[in-house]
């Protein structure tokens, strides 16, 4: 009777194997999305001197009449759009575009914008 308690544990060791298996999948989706990355970053051009190049995750992004979130929203640009610089806030945390169909231009958040460096 002894022996065959001993073989119930050896049992327990299959289901492990099968969660390995399963902890692979997930790292192989990981490299898939890795992959796909640096593609949408390579559509992108670089940018010249004084243009700015919008990046987001595709999104449009708001543009505003001053460099905060509470002014108030006068257009949209798009991913990938190529913008004349105009200025650059004070605490380089915004920058404003000369973008034709807004008189003046408009400003957008400088973390979703290139630039040339």
């Amino acid at each position: 009777t002894p022996a065959a308690e001993s073989s119930e544990p050896e049992a327990t060791a299959t289901p492990a194997a099968e969660s390995t298996e399963a902890t692979a999948t997930p790292a192989t989706e990981a490299e898939s999305t890795a992959e796909t990355e640096p593609t949408t970053e390579a559509e992108l051009p670089t940018p010249n001197p004084g243009e700015a190049i919008v990046y987001t995750d595709g999104t449009r992004l708001r543009v505003r009449s001053e460099p905060t979130e509470e002014s108030e929203i006068v257009g949209y640009v798009q991913n990938g759009e190529v913008y004349k610089i105009l200025e650059t806030s004070a605490d380089g945390l915004w920058v404003k575009l000369d973008i034709p169909e807004i008189e003046g231009g408009g400003w957008v958040a400088d973390i979703y914008v290139l630039t040339a460096q």
